[in-house]
């Protein structure tokens, strides 16, 4: 169960990840900055891959691990990344 605490650390790091990425997307006018613009371009795809894989993967760690709280952080910032991305 000690490599499902570790895996649960990293997913919440790169939810983290994700929901900064698409945060910063939606509030700051990419294209006017060229750095920013070309990282956004760069980036886009595997955040995308991200937002979708992420909340499979929590709810997998969910249901082969005992009741973590992490889990369930991790799966609440992704859906919030998923609402940002769809509403905001």
């Amino acid at each position: 169960m000690d490599k499902f605490k570790n895996a649960a650390r990293i997913v919440l790091i790169i939810s983290f990840i994700v929901l900064i990425y698409w945060l910063i997307s939606k509030i700051i006018p990419i294209y006017n900055f060229v750095i920013l613009g070309v990282l956004y371009e760069i980036c886009w795809l595997p955040m995308l891959a991200l937002l979708l894989v992420l909340p499979i993967i929590n709810l997998y760690l969910i249901f082969n691990t005992k009741n973590n709280k992490l889990h369930y952080i991790c799966l609440f910032i992704n859906i919030i990344s998923l609402l940002t991305v769809a509403f905001f």
